[in-house]
């Protein structure tokens, strides 16, 4: 890890062919600090799960506490951890740096794995979820 550079990502969008930054003064005083050659690449944001799909998954953690007695938030910890892979962030103090392991988070989720994410819930549980067109008239 000695001599490693974390790298920040800018978030930015491509409108007429043109790159407009959402902090561009962050990113040209991160400019400032380089010298050298470097790789510049582009990485689309994928949307995300929605708020809509989140009521809906405390909602379904709900019936599944109802039924099994554990706590929703446990449940939710729980199946981070058994279906999403760890994430890895790097932290540097100085000169230090390091890297710590956390719980996947279901917020970067797209809608198609979160979707998917809540099929591994109900096989493994056995209980199905609600109908989400019913759920959403009641």
């Amino acid at each position: 890890m000695a001599g490693e550079r974390i790298t920040p990502k800018f978030r930015a969008e491509v409108v007429d062919g043109k790159l407009k930054f959402y902090n561009e003064i962050r990113f040209f005083e991160y400019l400032k600090k380089l010298n050298g050659f470097y790789y510049v690449g582009l990485e689309k944001i994928k949307k995300t799960r929605t708020d809509k799909q989140n009521r809906f998954y405390w909602a379904y953690l709900r019936i599944l506490s109802e039924e099994t007695g554990n706590e929703e938030e446990t449940m939710h910890e729980y199946f981070k951890r058994v279906f999403l892979p760890p994430r890895f962030e790097k932290i540097k103090f100085g000169k230090k740096s390091g890297e710590i392991k956390l719980p996947a988070t279901t917020t970067t989720l797209s809608k198609l794995e979160f979707g998917e994410y809540l099929t591994k819930i109900e096989a493994m549980t056995g209980i199905s979820a609600p109908n989400p067109e019913e759920y959403f008239y009641q």
